[in-house]
């Protein structure tokens, strides 16, 4: 795969021992904007691996260049991560440096297309972001009715009976087996 555009950024150098190998190993990432003249320009993390290369190439910050690479995924603790693995990379004149155009539909290419022809899903999302309202609740909402008055009460309770003495209480006790 090939990409134009310029570094904005040069990571420092990493270097470290192969696990398995036991031999001296170094990578050096940078980082490219793409695309530079759209609204929103792209970056992309590219590696460059090994000491001769690094030194070879000598990538510098600020510069244009056409870099050629492969893309490389790896799973790591059920996660998968991608790297990209510049092999050759081409210093290119500021001047001569031409921004991929935006392969997408200029806004002139898409026809005009009324709100009542959009999916009933799509104009429920427009109406709930304009209004607040989801599509559940005006769907399942009811009216609360107003309170109803209370019923009357029913017939009044009988007075307590008054609290037994201590005599009264007494007579039952004799005969718990404690």
């Amino acid at each position: 795969m090939e990409i134009q555009g310029r570094v904005i950024e040069v990571m420092p150098i990493q270097s470290g021992v192969g696990k398995n190998s036991g031999r001296e190993w170094s990578s050096q990432e940078f980082i490219i904007e793409y695309n530079e003249n759209t609204q929103y320009p792209r970056n992309a993390c590219l590696r460059i691996f090994g000491a001769d290369r690094i030194a070879e190439i000598n990538i510098q910050q600020g510069e244009y260049v056409n870099v050629n690479f492969d893309v490389e995924s790896s799973k790591y603790m059920e996660r998968w991560y991608t790297r990209l693995n510049a092999y050759r990379v081409t210093r290119i004149q500021p001047g001569a440096y031409q921004p991929q155009q935006n392969q997408g539909y200029a806004m002139q290419d898409v026809p005009p297309v009324s709100f009542s022809d959009a999916p009933m899903s799509v104009q429920r999302q427009v109406n709930n972001q304009m209004y607040g309202v989801s599509y559940q609740q005006q769907q399942y909402y009811q009216p609360i009715a107003a309170p109803q008055p209370m019923a009357p009460a029913a017939a009044p309770m009988p007075p307590a009976e008054p609290a037994q003495t201590a005599s009264e209480s007494n007579k039952y006790d004799s005969d718990l087996p404690f």
